[in-house]
């Protein structure tokens, strides 16, 4: 396993803040929502066009979720994509699934994959990963 870091070893290293330092910004946002029977699907498209150090910025976010749930057990996938005007893109991969164990406790386990590409990401540009991630949360 290799780390990636950004310059300076912070705790932003990897964070991509579309909205820092705009001195101006307008913002769009729509969200879909349908559920079927056990089957759940959520999306998201976002845009933004904003000013910022004297440079227009355009972001664009999309995300897709379809989860399917039996019982007090689920499956699903998440897609998730952010790209700018500048060509920068992250995108990010999750399959998998998860346990209400009883009311307001919760375990999940992903795979997920997630890229870094562009100019934007300075030391981190190519950056990536992936592997498990196991969750767990209490919820009221």
């Amino acid at each position: 396993m290799q780390l990636m870091t950004a310059e300076g070893d912070n705790f932003r290293s990897g964070r991509w803040s579309p909205g820092a330092n705009q001195t101006e910004m307008s913002s769009y946002m729509a969200n879909l929502f349908v559920k079927f029977h056990g089957l759940e699907v959520f999306g998201i498209y976002e845009t933004m066009n904003g000013v910022s150090r004297g440079n227009d910025q355009e972001f664009t976010q999309t995300a897709l979720q379809g989860i399917y749930r039996f019982g007090d057990f689920y499956a699903g996938v998440r897609l998730n994509n952010v790209d700018n005007n500048d060509g920068s893109t992250v995108s990010r991969t999750n399959i998998g699934g998860g346990w209400n164990m009883v009311e307001y406790v919760q375990v999940k386990l992903d795979y997920v994959t997630q890229k870094y590409e562009g100019p934007a990401h300075g030391a981190i540009d190519g950056g990536k990963f992936n592997g498990l991630v196991l969750e767990a949360a209490i919820s009221f």
